[in-house]
């Protein structure tokens, strides 16, 4: 049998949704737009006129046993590769980067190796030529670009930890050699690498460790300005779990963007970058 609804009941019901209806129309007029959910970069362009390359580290561990050096780690919850999480994330940096004006070059932008295969041992000097070509290569495309920084792309591994932080090269520091890199460069290094580490922690709401001096190919061989970047870790259960989902990237992106902006927006570069683009 089919249930009646009172007349009274029935005025209520409608006196409530005619409230709901008043109310809503009344905030909604009282805003002068919908909030718009979408980030995108200060307007003005304050990039502009800066070349700026994007290393997504390692490449190529799509493919299961890597051919040849590309280190790397893995998510603990999914196949997800470290390769893979750092690619994502410079994506989306390419396309923050372009719309504040700079111009970005890539030193990959799909699941690769950059140098030839290689099946060597492990311990073999054919495996270790191989490792410094395919670090080398990145370095190349950034200076042969005339690039104004090098930002290299990681995401970290280890037991029980879980903060991110950044790397920048100091001549007088460990593993000095022959490159030396200058004050000026090594100054905005650190300004660029302490920016992006807070913006991290901020943005990911994440723990972070100050950056310090690291001995690392892709920042030590090259004189420009460069920082290599330790977003999360991949070993972390909750963070992997994070990596699982695309905002996470864009939320990291968004991060290193704004370290950018914070460190460079008024940096005037003074090179000539009528040099045609290279990628590898």
């Amino acid at each position: 049998m089919q249930r009646k609804i009172s007349p009274f009941k029935q005025g209520r019901f409608k006196t409530i949704l005619i409230f709901t209806f008043i109310t809503l129309t009344v905030l909604a007029l009282g805003q002068d737009r919908a909030p718009n959910p979408r980030y995108t970069a200060p307007k003005g362009e304050p990039l502009k006129g800066m070349r700026i390359c994007i290393d997504p580290g390692h490449g190529g561990q799509i493919w299961g046993k890597t051919r040849g050096y590309t280190g790397g780690t893995r998510s603990v919850v999914s196949s997800q590769s470290e390769s893979e999480a750092n690619l994502r994330i410079a994506l989306f940096l390419w396309d923050l980067l372009t719309q504040a004006g700079a111009e970005v070059v890539m030193t990959r932008t799909f699941e690769t190796r950059l140098s030839e295969d290689c099946f060597a041992e492990p311990d073999s000097e054919e495996f270790k030529a191989n490792r410094r070509e395919e670090l080398n290569i990145r370095v190349r495309v950034a200076e042969a670009n005339k690039s104004d920084l090098f930002l290299s792309i990681h995401h970290n591994a280890g037991a029980n930890v879980n903060f991110a932080t950044a790397f920048f090269f100091e001549s007088d520091g460990p593993g000095q050699n022959e490159i030396k890199h200058s004050p000026e460069a090594v100054e905005l290094s650190k300004k660029l690498a302490n920016a992006i580490t807070q913006s991290l922690g901020n943005k990911l709401g994440i723990k972070t460790r100050a950056p310090r001096h690291g001995n690392y190919h892709v920042i030590r061989e090259t004189l420009l300005p460069a920082v290599l970047v330790e977003c999360a870790f991949m070993t972390n259960r909750e963070q992997s779990e994070w990596m699982e989902d695309l905002a996470y990237s864009r939320h990291a992106a968004i991060a290193i963007f704004e370290g950018i902006l914070e460190a460079c927006a008024e940096k005037k570069p003074e090179q000539d970058k009528t040099a045609k683009e290279v990628q590898p």
